[in-house]
């Protein structure tokens, strides 16, 4: 294997692992507001209601194609 093809390959790798996608998620509250939150996939965006209450949202992304 050359040294080029070697490069390429590391950097294909670094560059898969550094992709973490955003979602955004809109949430509508009981009282009917809505809020637009942003996390990291897998990560957690968190919504404070006025009753000072914390709830957490963690998305995950789903692959849709079959395996």
């Amino acid at each position: 294997m050359s040294i080029s093809m070697l490069v390429v390959m590391m950097v294909a790798m670094v560059a898969a692992e550094m992709y973490a996608p955003i979602v955004t998620m809109s949430i509508t509250l009981p009282d009917g507001q809505t809020k637009e939150l942003t996390a990291p996939e897998s990560g957690v965006a968190t919504l404070t209601p006025k009753d000072g209450t914390e709830f957490g949202f963690r998305p995950t992304i789903q692959d849709d194609r079959p395996r």
